[in-house]
């Protein structure tokens, strides 16, 4: 039997020292990644690249199974979860497990066009390719510590409902012709 609608399975009042320990681990790794793999400013290669994807790739597969790990203690642990008819702690927790590993593959997928948009700007600022990466690590910390910035909300409804984005954030829609590169024919 599933865990009911409304029952928070990790209430934050009771596991901020997780959430907080979460936001410590993702900080370290950005501070290591900037800190000791792209120290000196360098153009990344095809190896360098591939090496890295799988570094991460491992490291977020491994957290995954810590964190089956982790629910999996935490769910048989719990006399409120164990007091449902039919609850399976083991089943609860690769649930948990599964709904990480798919938000994981669907954020790995979509990153694949932020690449398109990367490579447009990149190119139409000039930005060398040694500098690439240290623009990028302070675009995710940007993303991270400051997402209501980037995220301002609509202060009028769109004249074509079809103009607008899954959040809603943009006020104007964009053609494929306004990412053209200087130059390029319209």
């Amino acid at each position: 039997m599933p865990v009911p609608v409304d029952m928070v399975l990790f209430p934050f009042r009771e596991y901020i020292w997780f959430y907080a320990g979460f936001l410590l681990f993702v900080l370290s790794v950005l501070a290591v990644d900037l800190g000791v793999f792209h120290r000196k400013a360098h153009v990344i290669g095809m190896r360098e690249a591939v090496g890295l994807s799988i570094f991460w790739i491992t490291l977020a597969l491994l957290f995954n199974f810590g964190f089956y790990l982790f629910c999996k203690h935490e769910f048989s642990q719990n006399p409120q979860l164990m007091a449902l008819s039919g609850f399976d702690p083991d089943r609860q927790a690769r649930y948990s497990a599964l709904e990480f590993l798919t938000g994981f593959i669907v954020e790995k997928s979509l990153a694949v066009d932020n690449l398109f948009i990367f490579v447009v700007l990149f190119r139409f600022f000039s930005i060398p390719a040694q500098s690439q990466h240290k623009i990028l690590f302070w675009g995710i910390l940007g993303a991270i510590f400051f997402p209501h910035h980037l995220h301002r909300p609509r202060r009028r409804p769109p004249a074509d409902p079809l103009d607008q984005s899954a959040s809603g954030s943009f006020s104007r829609s964009y053609r494929p012709k306004d990412f053209l590169l200087p130059g390029s024919r319209h």
